[in-house]
């Protein structure tokens, strides 16, 4: 050892070392390296909750307020077992965002949306922040106004609702839509 830390043994934890805990979606799909739920996408240790019941279904095509009860159950745990913040490993968790910062005493970062203000200050007047989401037909302004908290984004909007390699046929819920293509919102 011999770096002069003293470590203490807390209840309930039995693994140390893992600062970021994040919570999944109960999905059955592939998540390679750069997505949150592939732990190869990050330098450091992180520790993984993976939600019953917070379905594609209940989370992205559908916000279902009941789950939210599952998310803090699980961020509980993660804080028991040493995190030290914790995130989410899908956009539309935004849904949940206030409800669960207002829950813990640790950084909470539900949503990779999260970022859209901060973006937007980097670019140019005129431009527009680029959305790749799983479903942009069911990506709302309601999810938008929560994740910048009221404050206008201006951004273009691509769904991979329709691209096979990316959610199987398993996965998908039909959404009617009239384009699939880019679209301001």
């Amino acid at each position: 050892m011999g770096n002069g830390k003293i470590y203490k043994a807390v209840q309930g934890q039995t693994t140390f070392g893992e600062a970021i805990g994040i919570i999944m979606m109960e999905t059955f799909m592939p998540f390679p390296p750069g997505s949150p739920g592939n732990a190869t996408t990050f330098d450091y240790p992180v520790r993984y909750s993976v939600v019953k019941g917070a379905t594609m279904d209940r989370v992205v095509f559908d916000p279902d307020p009941s789950v939210l009860p599952l998310f803090v159950e699980a961020g509980r745990e993660l804080v028991r077992e040493g995190v030290k913040a914790i995130t989410g490993n899908c956009g539309f968790m935004i849904f949940y965002q206030d409800q669960m910062e207002q829950k813990f005493n640790v950084p909470v970062f539900m949503s990779c949306l999260l970022q859209l203000p901060f973006i937007s200050r980097l670019l140019k007047p005129g431009e527009k922040v680029g959305i790749i989401t799983a479903n942009s037909k069911t990506l709302s302004t309601e999810h938008l106004r929560i994740a910048t908290n009221g404050t206008a984004v201006p951004v273009v909007v691509a769904g991979m609702e329709d691209q096979p390699c990316f959610m199987p046929p398993s996965m998908q819920r039909k959404v009617s839509s009239t384009s699939t293509r880019l679209r301001p919102r």
